[in-house]
């Protein structure tokens, strides 16, 4: 049977076509390039740990990434002091708080005022004004600080308000116990300063290496461990002769039952996290986060970012990205 001419012709190129030879693909060499490190931000527990660390105040509670397989109960507390109590002759001086010192008067909260311009003031023990004491030194085998703030108001009239404040994160060491400071001198060491506030000044503790290790709440410390906890230190001058300063320690602490509190013990309840405490403080120093809020410091990031604090902005969050 004869073809006709077109069919013939789409029946020799449909022919051609499928004898034409397929084109081996190229290999691609795998050439030799250097590995890029993934960044990786928290895991769940290292970011919920570092939201309690930024705000020890209203967070929701969670466990540190502390090294150890330690764990235990987790409590928020909080306590105030009016200073200086001695109205109309000490209107400077300075506070030095370790917050994981409670066990230890030489330590725990140390400071000293005077009405003395100028002039140094001996560091003396202020007082049982450390949030929980009563509560651990009762209830708790064995305590740590893991988060925790000092907060500072001016508790005067507002028409009267005059003086400067001096705040910032220490050291243990930085004040000791029978020394003299002046404000001047301690304010030195701090990294900010502003005129007597209108509104809150709040100071973040940032912990060491040294508060990871749970102590009894009635041992004495050994001078190298104190010097070496994170601490908060303020100083002040120049407040009015017949008012203080209002402030606010909060202290989340994780504990373990004493026997007689009929409490079981609980060292299952802790972080399970891949993060050490150096990866929470890093994540939170890359995002931005800073250690200290007041009025004037706000004023002065909205100047330079034109918006308010980019971690406050998104929260938890980043911190896993």
């Amino acid at each position: 049977m004869d073809l006709a001419p077109e069919s013939t012709e789409r029946h020799s190129m449909a022919k051609n076509k499928n004898s034409k030879p397929k084109q081996q693909q190229k290999q691609k060499k795998n050439v030799g390039k250097p590995m890029r490190a993934k960044a990786t931000g928290l895991d769940g527990d290292g970011a919920r740990y570092a939201d309690l660390l930024a705000n020890p105040c209203d967070a929701p509670l969670a466990h540190p990434t502390f090294s150890g397989g330690d764990g235990g109960y987790l409590v928020r507390t909080q306590s105030i002091l009016n200073y200086p109590t001695a109205a109309g002759s000490s209107n400077q001086g300075y506070i030095h708080w370790i917050p994981n010192a409670i066990s230890d008067s030489d330590r725990e909260m140390l400071g000293n005022s005077t009405g003395v311009a100028w002039g140094a003031a001996t560091a003396t023990f202020l007082g049982d004004y450390a949030p929980g004491k009563t509560f651990l030194k009762n209830s708790a085998s064995t305590f740590r600080c893991v988060a925790a703030c000092m907060k500072i108001s001016y508790s005067g009239a507002e028409l009267n308000r005059a003086g400067m404040v001096y705040y910032g994160n220490t050291t243990g060491g930085y004040i000791q116990l029978g020394n003299g400071y002046s404000p001047d001198q301690v304010a030195t060491g701090l990294t900010h300063g502003e005129r007597t506030p209108s509104g809150e000044i709040e100071i973040i503790w940032k912990p060491t290496d040294a508060d990871q290790i749970l102590r009894s709440p009635d041992t004495l410390l050994a001078v190298s461990e104190g010097d070496r906890m994170g601490a908060l230190t303020v100083a002040f001058k120049g407040l009015p002769d017949t008012v203080g300063l209002m402030v606010r320690f909060f202290a989340v602490y994780e504990w373990q039952p004493e026997p007689a509190g009929g409490i079981t013990q609980s060292q299952a309840s802790r972080a399970m996290s891949r993060n050490s405490l150096d990866d929470v403080l890093n994540a939170l120093a890359r995002k931005g986060f800073s250690w200290m809020r007041s009025s004037a410091l706000s004023v002065a990031r909205t100047a330079l970012t034109g918006g308010t604090n980019y971690f406050a902005r998104e929260g938890i969050r980043m911190l896993t990205q």
